[in-house]
């Protein structure tokens, strides 16, 4: 699920930068890309809460992020060309991202080799960490905030 909010946001970031080239209503102005960085925050927001977290919050903003600060400086360098150059700099940009994704593949499906560590196959029963009751602590929350006297 971290890559489908990866190419979410990747997509996300197409856009923004797609309305900075003015290909898109809304053109680029200050307020402007601040409304349009809101709307696109509220998106990834919205999406993640609809697929109740599956698909990360953090995975979409890195998608679009990657983008957007990959594409600025072919825009602030060449901002006449920046527009047909938007789809090549997009494609090598995934293909990047997926050279990466790739790498760590196999990272992902090997077992993890720390003591006590199950890996993710395995179905593990019970709680997934430890409970603390508040009244097992050893200091009292007198001397917490008091100090010891």
């Amino acid at each position: 699920w971290r890559l489908v909010g990866f190419l979410i946001g990747f997509g996300l970031g197409v856009l923004f930068d797609a309305m900075r080239l003015g290909l898109l209503p809304g053109g680029w102005s200050i307020a402007g890309g601040a409304v349009v960085l809101a709307i696109m925050l509220l998106l990834v927001t919205v999406i993640s809460g609809v697929s109740s977290g599956r698909i990360s919050l953090w995975s979409m903003v890195l998608g679009a992020m990657a983008f957007i600060a990959g594409f600025s400086a072919v825009i602030d360098s060449a901002p006449w060309t920046a527009a047909a150059e938007l789809p090549g700099q997009a494609f090598s940009m995934l293909a990047m991202a997926a050279i990466g994704f790739i790498a760590i593949l196999p990272t992902e499906l090997l077992p993890d080799k720390r003591s006590g560590a199950s890996t993710r196959t395995e179905k593990q029963e019970g709680p997934q960490v430890p409970v603390v009751d508040a009244s097992t602590t050893a200091t009292p929350l007198s001397e917490i905030v008091g100090g010891a006297k």
